[in-house]
């Protein structure tokens, strides 16, 4: 019987990757290999294999600490060495649960399967709510995290609200992860023209602009990243912004930041007053 550790080439990384996650990746799996039948043994197989590991190693945590609760007897489980498993448990399932989730999202957004429904939306609470979800994990990295900046009188903006905290949280997880410790990323908003712009800035180690389309690929990460994710983020946010009628703004300046900015189209003046 094949293994996990067997895998070795692109087809059966596919496999295994329909095995995993079900149903739910059928569709960027048919499409990774379709791919690989016209390219051959190209990028996309070495993409699944890149996010193979981290599958592995989440189920190998979740196997080890169940196995520690099942193999002891009753009297040999204290309550906290069966708390620490149970914790590791839910810690590892949950990560797996939201890489699984962000294998679905890029599967839907890079197929255009995404059904949305746009309306007038104030984007200011979404991201306050945003930035606040993030607070922990800023504070966990010791990262100062503020904003938004400059909220007042913006005008409502055309999205999908579940639609807009994603790519909004795309953004701040790429840009929380990406700051070392004690430095500061932030979120500033503008209007322009018939936009508006959520700019998530960060003093990480910036990006070489000659390597950002290859960043914004799925499964893609920059030299130095930290090791979070596989790296979908910002293929889901640049995605999700397309679908809206918007688009991505990136600039970065090598060793002092990156601002990453999330460009709306303004609802027009007839849905506002609706």
């Amino acid at each position: 019987m094949q293994t996990y550790d067997d895998v070795s080439t692109g087809r059966d990384s596919i496999e295994v990757l329909r095995r995993v996650l079900g149903e739910d990746a059928e569709a960027l799996a048919d499409a990774l290999a379709a791919q690989l039948e016209t390219d051959g043994d190209g990028a996309e197989w070495r993409a699944i294999d890149r996010i193979l590991p981290r599958l592995r190693s989440g189920v190998g945590r979740i196997l080890m600490a169940g196995e520690v609760i099942a193999a002891a007897e009753p009297p040999d489980v204290s309550p906290d060495r069966a708390r620490a498993a149970g914790t590791a448990i839910v810690a590892q399932a949950s990560s797996l649960a939201a890489l699984l989730d962000d294998l679905g999202e890029v599967s839907r957004v890079g197929s255009r399967r995404l059904e949305l429904h746009l309306q007038p939306v104030d984007i200011v609470p979404i991201v306050r709510d945003a930035v606040w979800a993030h607070a922990h994990s800023a504070v966990d990295r010791d990262v100062l995290l503020d904003g938004p900046l400059h909220a007042d009188g913006l005008p409502p903006i055309l999205g999908d609200p579940p639609h807009v905290r994603r790519a909004l949280r795309a953004l701040l997880d790429n840009a929380v992860n990406h700051t070392p410790r004690r430095g500061h990323a932030w979120v500033e908003l503008s209007a322009r023209d018939d936009v508006v712009c959520v700019a998530v800035w960060d003093s990480g180690p910036g990006v070489d602009m000659a390597d950002l389309p290859r960043l914004l690929q799925p499964f893609e990460q920059g030299a130095g990243a930290p090791g979070h994710g596989a790296g979908l983020g910002l293929a889901i946010a640049q995605g999700l912004l397309e679908l809206h009628g918007g688009h991505l703004e990136v600039a970065s300046w090598e060793g002092v930041g990156s601002r990453f900015t999330a460009v709306f189209r303004a609802a027009p003046e007839e849905l506002r007053r609706r």
